[in-house]
C-alpha cells in the first residue's frame, strides 16, 4: 500500500475506534408483539426497561451516536484485527444485554438523551423484532483461531496466532479456553433458537415445508433485516419467506455446530446442530433456488388464475418466486452456504462479474441496474 492508502486507513480505523462508548440507561421496549403489516395496532403502553449498560461502537457519532447490532459485527471484525481484547470487551457487552427469550434490542436507545436524538416512531424496541446476528463473524473469527491450533498448548500456540505481533499475554488469549467457547454456546444457540420460534414462516401451498420471514415489514422498508429498502414482494404478507433470513439461519446453525465441537459437553448439541444444518442446506435450494432465473429469491403467494372455490380443488394460491438481483440474492455464497463444487456458484459469479448487473468499478452494486424498480 501506498502512504495514501495508509493513511486513509488509519483515519478509518480511528474514527471505528472514537466511536466506541459505554452507554447506560433505560431502553423502551413493547413487552408485546409489533403487529403485523395492515393489522391494527392494540398493544399495551411501551415500558421503561431496568436501567442497563453497552459498551459498543456506533455507526456515526454524529448522526447515530447509539448501539446498532447489525453494524457491531462488521466493526468488530476490524477491531479485533487491531485489539483483540477491545473487541471482545464489546462482544460481551452485548451478549450481556441477551434476555433469556435470546433477544436483543438491535437498537440501544439508552436514557433520555438518546431518545431525544430518535423520532418516536423509532424508540420503542419489539420482543419479535430480529436482527442479523453479525455478532457471530466474532465468534466464528474465535472459532478458526482455535481450529488452527491443537488442543495440546492451546493457549501458547493461540498467542502465535491470535496475535499478529505474537504477544504471550493478552487478556484474550488466556480466556480463550473450552469453558469460555461453552459460555460462547449457550449465548449463540439461545439466540438461534429465538430465530428459528419468533421468525418462522407458513408452509408454502403444497408445501409442509417453511421458511423464515422478517418481522417488521412496512411496504416499503424492512428495517429488521439491515437492507432497509431493498425490494421485497408488494404488497407485504404473512406468507413471504426471505431468503437473506433463511440463509442467516442457516450460518447460525453451522457456527453453533463448530462451537458445540469445541465446547465440552457438547457432543449432543452437534449432533443435533448437524442434522439441523443438513436439512437447512437443503431447503434453502428447495425454496429460493430459482432455476428459471438462475438465482436466489424471496418467495410470496399470490391467489391462483382462475381458480373457483366452488369448482376448483386444492390450494386457492400459489407460490411465486420474487427475484432482484442484488445483495439478497448474494446472501447464501455470501455466508459460505453454497459449496465451491455446486454449478449454482457459477451462475452467482456470473451476476456478479456481469457490468450490466452488479459489476462496477467501486464494488458490487447492491441492486443490478437492470432492475424493475430503477
Amino acid at each position: 500500500f501506498d502512504e495514501e492508502e495508509v493513511e486513509i486507513a488509519q483515519k478509518a480505523l480511528s474514527s471505528l475506534i472514537g466511536g466506541i462508548g459505554y452507554f447506560y440507561g433505560s431502553s423502551l421496549v413493547s413487552d408485546e408483539p409489533k403487529p403485523e403489516y395492515g393489522d391494527i395496532d392494540e398493544t399495551s403502553e411501551p415500558r421503561l426497561s431496568n436501567p442497563y449498560s453497552l459498551f459498543a461502537g456506533t455507526p456515526s457519532r454524529p448522526f447515530f451516536p447509539r448501539g446498532f447490532l447489525w453494524d457491531e459485527g462488521f466493526q468488530l471484525l476490524l477491531l479485533s484485527r487491531w485489539d483483540a481484547d477491545l473487541s471482545m470487551d464489546v462482544l460481551r457487552s452485548w451478549y450481556h444485554t441477551m434476555d433469556k427469550n435470546g433477544w436483543m434490542a438491535r437498537e440501544q436507545i439508552l436514557g433520555e438523551e438518546a431518545r431525544s436524538k430518535v423520532p418516536k416512531e423509532f424508540q420503542i424496541q419489539y420482543p419479535n423484532f430480529a436482527n442479523p446476528p453479525t455478532l457471530l463473524f466474532a465468534v466464528q473469527a474465535l472459532v478458526d483461531r482455535l481450529e488452527a491450533v491443537s488442543t495440546a498448548g492451546m493457549v501458547d500456540q493461540l498467542a502465535q496466532v491470535y496475535s499478529t505481533q505474537g504477544r504471550h499475554n493478552s487478556a484474550t488469549e488466556q480466556t480463550l479456553t473450552r469453558e469460555y467457547m461453552q459460555d460462547l454456546l449457550q449465548y449463540s444457540s439461545r439466540q438461534l433458537e429465538f430465530f428459528m420460534r419468533t421468525q418462522a414462516g407458513e408452509p408454502l401451498p403444497g408445501s409442509l415445508e417453511h421458511g423464515y420471514r422478517w418481522r417488521g415489514r412496512t411496504m416499503d422498508h424492512t428495517l429488521t433485516s439491515g437492507i432497509d429498502d431493498y425490494p421485497r414482494a408488494r404488497p407485504p404478507s404473512t406468507r413471504e419467506l426471505h431468503v437473506d433470513l433463511f440463509s442467516w439461519v442457516t450460518y447460525m446453525l453451522s457456527v453453533d455446530t463448530e462451537l458445540a465441537a469445541f465446547s465440552r459437553n457438547g457432543l449432543e448439541l452437534n449432533q443435533t446442530r448437524e442434522q439441523q444444518l443438513e436439512s437447512h442446506l437443503r431447503l434453502l435450494d428447495e425454496l429460493h433456488w430459482n432455476s428459471e432465473r438462475n438465482m436466489y429469491c424471496d418467495v410470496t403467494v399470490q391467489p391462483r388464475d382462475g381458480y373457483d372455490e366452488l369448482e376448483d380443488e386444492g390450494e386457492s394460491e400459489e407460490s411465486v418466486f420474487v427475484c432482484h438481483k442484488g445483495y439478497v440474492s448474494l446472501f447464501p455464497m455470501l455466508l459460505g452456504l453454497v459449496p465451491p463444487e455446486s454449478p449454482k456458484l457459477g451462475h452467482i459469479l456470473d451476476m456478479i462479474e456481469d457490468p450490466d448487473e452488479l459489476w462496477s468499478e467501486f464494488g458490487i452494486r447492491s441492486l443490478s441496474t437492470q432492475d424493475d424498480i430503477i
